[in-house]
């Protein structure tokens, strides 16, 4: 008798996710075998000793140049929101370990975003801002019915809105890992965040392969 994984659950159908297919990651996938295959390769990514090492190393080095920034910027007491302080850190390490890309939101936050004028900032602030408004609006989709969403003044605007963010995030993402997929097939040296621990996993390209 097949039973599927113990770790697997049915979950619940949200129409609105299908407008940004959210139902083909492995969060939301109700496909046992296609959500098992997702499994299989986000599962050792995530618990690899080196991508870990490289978490670790990367959080001391984002507490570090914050430290510096604060030494640079304040003469004295400062209060500030370690909510915001945390949520920054977080988008920073999450972008930088998925697409590469040097994120800005922390220095931003540190030096109330006196380094904004630089063009390279403005580019990368650009996609975190996008994927910030998706994550911001994504429980409108979950609590609202699709109707409202598309015909409600306001709410319209919202699901517009938020479809331009994702369809500009999603075009970024794939311009990315389809670069680095060629890259790595072209020989370039492996990298230990988990954009390159998911591309070559279970592959020889990967250093942890076991046959």
């Amino acid at each position: 008798i097949y039973k599927p994984s113990p770790k697997f659950f049915s979950r619940i159908h949200i129409p609105s996710f299908e407008r940004f297919e959210l139902f083909q990651g492995l969060l939301f996938d109700n496909d046992y075998n296609k959500w098992q295959r997702k499994r299989k390769l986000l599962t050792p990514s995530l618990s690899s000793s080196k991508f870990l090492r490289k978490i670790i190393s990367s959080v001391q080095k984002q507490f570090k140049e914050s430290e510096n920034r604060w030494n640079l910027t304040i003469n004295d007491e400062k209060e500030f929101d370690v909510s915001l302080w945390a949520k920054c850190i977080t988008m920073d390490l999450s972008i930088t370990q998925v697409t590469k890309l040097s994120s800005y939101n922390l220095a931003l936050f540190d030096t109330n975003n006196e380094i904004i004028k630089s063009e390279e900032v403005k580019k990368i602030l650009k996609f975190s801002d996008a994927l910030k408004n998706f994550l911001t609006m994504l429980p409108y989709f979950v609590l609202l019915p699709a109707f409202v969403m598309d015909y409600v003044p306001g709410f319209r605007s919202i699901r517009i809105s938020t479809e331009r963010s994702v369809k500009f995030v999603y075009g970024i993402v794939l311009n990315i890992v389809e670069k680095r997929r060629k890259e790595l097939n072209e020989g370039a040296e492996f990298e230990s965040d988990l954009l390159d621990h998911m591309l070559t996993a279970h592959t020889p390209m990967n250093p942890e392969y076991k046959e």
